[in-house]
């Protein structure tokens, strides 16, 4: 495995350093909360940019909290797109061609064949 294929992720406040140090990649932990894209984005934004600096390649980690694609009411998954295509838009920024999206899966809201067929039309549409 090459080490551009490992990524630390920046919920450890060591892991920018240590990626530097090492080759690896960086992943990007600060969007996983949304409220980092929104009120809090510009001083998310410069702890990020100063993170990556002199990084070779990085991934952002899309906000998860309260986000189910596969959610019985339509609302929930136009916000759960809307947080992804966010999330998207801010990877690019920031020169990252990976992205990680949770799936929303909750074992206990969801019967495993309603999750399956929402969530398979949730991710053709979206």
């Amino acid at each position: 495995m090459k080490k551009q294929q490992i990524y630390l992720s920046t919920i450890d406040e060591n892991a920018a350093e240590l990626a530097r140090q090492q080759g690896f990649g960086l992943e990007i932990a600060e969007y996983y909360t949304a409220w980092n894209m929104d009120q809090y984005f510009e001083e998310t934004d410069a702890s990020v940019q100063r993170k990556l600096q002199n990084i070779a390649s990085c991934l952002l980690h899309a906000p998860f909290n309260e986000l189910f694609p596969c959610a019985v009411d339509e609302k929930a998954r136009e916000l759960a797109a809307c947080r992804y295509r966010q999330a998207i838009d801010l990877a690019e920024g920031y020169g990252s061609h990976k992205i990680v999206i949770h799936g929303g899966y909750t074992p206990w809201f969801y019967h495993p064949a309603w999750y399956v067929s929402q969530s398979i039309a949730f991710w053709k549409d979206f």
